[in-house]
């Protein structure tokens, strides 16, 4: 992992290696009480369809569908989240998930995606910055990766779940596919649904 590799450095410039690594991060009670107000009163799944490559790009018609397995499977509603830029994809995925999913792209910086992950049972992404800030606030992952490499820059930590397939042309750290994105077209919202019942009964 990036994180153990930077870790291991810290010898060399006579600096102890912690045991375990924690982020500390401060989310602001500005942004946690507006996440109050805007979140499901129960619990919820975060799904990020979104990321700055193509290729690790999953399809809206993939994390609709998951929200609705979710529902169906968990009684539990999922809420949309990326930047302005990406309003209309989430608003999109949302259509589609008949009804299971609210979009709220759009709606905040950096600490109200922190409040709201911290709140959640838990995120399903591409490999992107939320999943890390996941990852930093406590809650799980479940993440597709395609083009990279899970073990290279997947969530930090214990209790996630990576979702992939086999493919002869993976990890191919590239940020366009001339030849059809096999590697992440090829996975089922079942196997990503099944990676979050995975993840909650810690199996």
């Amino acid at each position: 992992m990036a994180v153990d590799r930077y870790l291991s450095i810290l010898p060399h410039l006579g600096v102890p290696v912690p045991e375990r690594v924690t982020w500390d991060l401060v989310i602001p009670d500005a942004d946690r009480a507006r996440a109050d107000r805007s979140l499901p009163d129960g619990p919820f799944a975060v799904l990020n369809p979104n990321t700055r490559w193509e290729t690790k790009r999953w399809s809206e018609e993939g994390f609709a569908a998951v929200a609705r397995l979710l529902m169906e499977r968990h009684g539990l509603p999922s809420v949309v989240v990326g930047a302005p830029s990406e309003r209309e994809r989430g608003e999109r995925i949302a259509a589609l998930s008949r009804g299971t999913a609210t979009n709220l792209s759009g709606e905040g910086g950096f600490g109200l995606l922190a409040a709201i992950l911290s709140r959640s049972e838990g995120l399903v992404t591409n490999d992107s910055g939320p999943m890390h800030l996941a990852v930093a606030v406590g809650a799980p992952v479940v993440a597709l990766f395609g083009p990279t490499h899970a073990g290279r820059t997947g969530p930090y930590g214990p209790g996630h779940r990576i979702v992939s397939v086999d493919c002869d042309r993976s990890p191919c750290y590239k940020r366009t596919c001339p030849k059809g994105l096999v590697c992440l077209d090829s996975v089922s919202p079942e196997q990503v649904a099944d990676a979050w019942a995975s993840l909650h009964a810690g199996a």
